[in-house]
């Protein structure tokens, strides 16, 4: 079944995929093992505190925040993506 995005997640998936383009250069995240994803996963939710906790006044680097929220959701995906293609291999 295939359904539309909602324009805000339609948005932020292209968000999420220019950061996966910005970073092609990098080894797979699907070969990577779960804890090693969680790992990565937890280093970028750090980042992106930071990112968010920086954001004060006018010279607020609110695109930083994009990038690092993008990265979240790309190793969540990883996870999420990984899980499903090993439903698949154990069935």
């Amino acid at each position: 079944m295939t359904i539309g995005l909602r324009d805000e997640l339609q948005w932020f998936a292209q968000e999420m995929e220019a950061k996966l383009r910005l970073n092609d250069h990098k080894s797979g995240a699907l070969d990577m093992t779960y804890a090693r994803l969680l790992t990565r996963l937890r280093q970028e939710i750090v980042e992106l505190t930071t990112a968010i906790e920086a954001m004060k006044g006018v010279n607020s680097d609110y695109r930083r925040v994009v990038l690092e929220a993008s990265d979240v959701a790309n190793f969540s995906a990883f996870i999420a993506q990984k899980a499903h293609r090993d439903r698949d291999v154990t069935r």
